[in-house]
Formats: C-alpha cells, sequence, structure tokens
C-alpha cells in the first residue's frame, strides 16, 4: 500500500517522479503537505500542482548523498521535484552511461542565494556542475549568474538545455516512463559536451522595458537593397550558402551519389559558380565506415583524397560522434583554419543527420528541429557552402 494520498500520487505522476523513490529518500505527507527530509514543506492543491507556505527555509537538499569525493559529477535542479524527477529517470538511465549514482542537489528556487549555493558547491570540489534550472527568464538569469560565479571560483560549469518555458519534472513527465532514462542521460552528455568555456556564458535576454530599447523592428524599402544572384555549386540544383536534402527510400545510393559530389567537388567538375575550381570537402558519416566504404566510393569516383576530410570528434582522448548543433562552431574554425592554408571549403556532408542531432532534441518537434538547423545554416551562409544531409 502507498505511503501516499492519491492527491500526492497524482502530484507525482504530473511531476514524472517515482513514488518509491520519493518515499526511499524520506518525503513524507503530512497534513496535506509533502514534507522534505530538511523540513521544507509544499501544500498539495489538489490540481497536480503545490504551494510553498509562507516562512519556510531556505534549504538546499542533497536528496540521495553528499559527494563524498573530489572529482564527480554534480547535478543541481531547480526545486525538490525537479530533482525527485531527476533521480526517478537517472535510475532508468542505461547502466553504460554510469549516472545511476549521480549526486544531485535540489536548491529551493531562483531565489536561493548565489553565494550560499556556490559555497555549497564548492565544499564538495566537483569534476562538473551540470545546472538544470527552468528555462524561463528567471531561470536563464540565475543559471547566468551562478555560471560566472562558480567559473570565478574556478569550478566547470555545463547548463542543461530545456525548452522554452520548460522545467525538467514536467519535459519529463511528457515522456513515455520507458524513454525517461534515455532522454536524461543524453541531455546530460550533450550538456558536458557542449559546456561554454570560463567567461562565454550568453547573458540572459533582457525583459521588459530593457528589452523594449535593445529590440526593434525594422522597415527597409526593397528599393535600397542591393539584389544578389544565387551562386551554384551544382547549377540549379545545389546552391551555395544554403542547406540542401537529399532525401529517399534507403537502397537508392544516397551516400554514392554524396560521395560522387565530393569527388566533383575536390576536382572541380561541378556544373556551377565553381566548376575549373578544386575545392575541399567535410564529410561526417555515421553509418559507413570511412576507411573501409567511404574512401573505397571516393576512390571510384576520383575524388582529390587530400582535400576531403572526415568530421569526428574527440573529447579527453575519446572519440565520439559529432553532435549537432553543439560543434558548428568547431567545424566552422576548421573551415577558418584550411582558409587560412588556402583550401577553401565548399561541400560539408552530413550522412545522415538524424545520427547527428543531440539526444536531448525532440526531432517531432519542428522548433526544437529549427534550432538545430539554424547554426549550420548560419555556417553555410557565413562560409558560403553547399552543406547537403541525407536522410
Amino acid at each position: 500500500m502507498s505511503a501516499f494520498s492519491e492527491r500526492a500520487l497524482a502530484y507525482f505522476a504530473s511531476h514524472a517522479v517515482d513514488p518509491a523513490v520519493a518515499e526511499a529518500l524520506g518525503v513524507r505527507e503530512e497534513g496535506g503537505r509533502l514534507v522534505y527530509p530538511l523540513g521544507r514543506r509544499r501544500s498539495l492543491n489538489g490540481q497536480g500542482h503545490t504551494q510553498q507556505p509562507r516562512g519556510e527555509p531556505l534549504a538546499a537538499w542533497w536528496p540521495c548523498h553528499r559527494p563524498e569525493r573530489p572529482g564527480d559529477f554534480v547535478l543541481v535542479c531547480e526545486g525538490e521535484s525537479d530533482a525527485l524527477a531527476a533521480l526517478s529517470a537517472l535510475a532508468r538511465s542505461p547502466e553504460d552511461a554510469k549516472l545511476r549514482e549521480l549526486p544531485v542537489l535540489a536548491v529551493p528556487g531562483t531565489g536561493y542565494p548565489t553565494k550560499r549555493l556556490v559555497d555549497e558547491l564548492a565544499a564538495v570540489e566537483p569534476r562538473e556542475v551540470l545546472l538544470a534550472l527552468d528555462a524561463d527568464d528567471a531561470g536563464r538569469s540565475a543559471t547566468a549568474r551562478v555560471t560566472d560565479a562558480l567559473h570565478e571560483r574556478g569550478l566547470t560549469v555545463a547548463p542543461v538545455e530545456l525548452e522554452d518555458g520548460e522545467d525538467l519534472a514536467s519535459y519529463l513527465a511528457r515522456l513515455p516512463v520507458e524513454r525517461r532514462g534515455e532522454w536524461i542521460a543524453n541531455a546530460l552528455c550533450d550538456a558536458e559536451r557542449a559546456r561554454p568555456p570560463f567567461g562565454t556564458q550568453a547573458k540572459p535576454a533582457a525583459t521588459g522595458k530593457a528589452a523594449r530599447n535593445r529590440r526593434r523592428v525594422i522597415l527597409t524599402a526593397a528599393n535600397t537593397i542591393t539584389p544578389e544572384a544565387v551562386r551554384w555549386l551544382w547549377r540549379f540544383r545545389l546552391p551555395l550558402g544554403g542547406l540542401s536534402l537529399i532525401a529517399g527510400e534507403p537502397g537508392l545510393g544516397k551516400s554514392t551519389l554524396t560521395a560522387e559530389l565530393a569527388a566533383d567537388v575536390t576536382r572541380g567538375r561541378l556544373d556551377g559558380d565553381l566548376q575549373g575550381q578544386p575545392h575541399d570537402v567535410l564529410i561526417a558519416t555515421a553509418e559507413d565506415h570511412f576507411a573501409s566504404v567511404v574512401w573505397g566510393r571516393l576512390t571510384a569516383a576520383g575524388a582529390d583524397l587530400a582535400r576531403v576530410h572526415r568530421v569526428h570528434v574527440e573529447d579527453r582522448g575519446e572519440e565520439e560522434l559529432l553532435t549537432l548543433p553543439d560543434d558548428v562552431a568547431e567545424i566552422e574554425l576548421r573551415c577558418t583554419e584550411l582558409a587560412a592554408a588556402g583550401r577553401r571549403v565548399a561541400l560539408v556532408v552530413v550522412d545522415p543527420v538524424a545520427a547527428f542531432i543531440g539526444g536531448s532534441v525532440d526531432t517531432h518537434r519542428d522548433a526544437a528541429v529549427r534550432r538545430v538547423l539554424a547554426p549550420l545554416a548560419g555556417l553555410a551562409e557565413r562560409q558560403q557552402l553547399a552543406p547537403p544531409w541525407r536522410t
């Protein structure tokens, strides 16, 4: 028999909290309120939400255990429910991700004093702080503030990306229970890979009067705009400075076509604005072994192999898969370095695109996919590339 009422169970269900996890961690129900081990209480309103009574103490809570040794990763969540949701999901995470024992710290909202939080984290000497605050204005402001303060103490921070307006518990609650463990593992790994270096944390967008002063709609008369002709890598098929998609059923030869295109670009053979001008090509492939399959296709197509570059990622000496959009800035840096050496890149192949989208991105949501593609489109425009990808 459950230790919680139907009202409490409804709240747990709407916040992706496993009641057994909550009970094991010392959460109890008393007088229509959830009571947490440090004494903080939340009143159940019967509508899937809670309210904090007046006068509750501001106390951070380590639900499972405070890190016992320096060098651990630590996940910081906004509120007890987010922490419990995270722990419920982590309990279902893939065993090889080694996240089931991840220390989690719950802070009671964005009003928790930054210095107190930083002191609490600095005391345990974490290897890295994974910061999963709400994706609203208050949460983003707190993320920037806490990140700066942790950087000043010499600590590494990796913000966890959530959809606009989301919190960790509500997002997890929308996922099927069996997918939550894999999602949180991917989200944390993506955050760790994409962590910003010291001093580069983006500041939150201004709101209210400040936003009105900074953000304006500008009207430009069309007769004042200088027209630009479309430049083609392959005339009327692959534009330079834009994205192109090669789609089709399996077995139709999409990857073979990209190898032919790559070979033609390296020899300057394509009918387009770069005809007669050999250029370099970047290829990121997740399905075909480069040395045994892709290399053979390129050779058969007559590619200048010195102009073809396999794209992969190394992190702490380990080879990993390229992740979009996290690694776009690194791709652009490599393109710039090649250009400085007199080797301009004209084509970037991503094959297939779905394999390179970060695991925390919901590919069924149009807005989420657009956020992945926008940095790639910007790269193509700035570098005048023609990056086709295969579905």
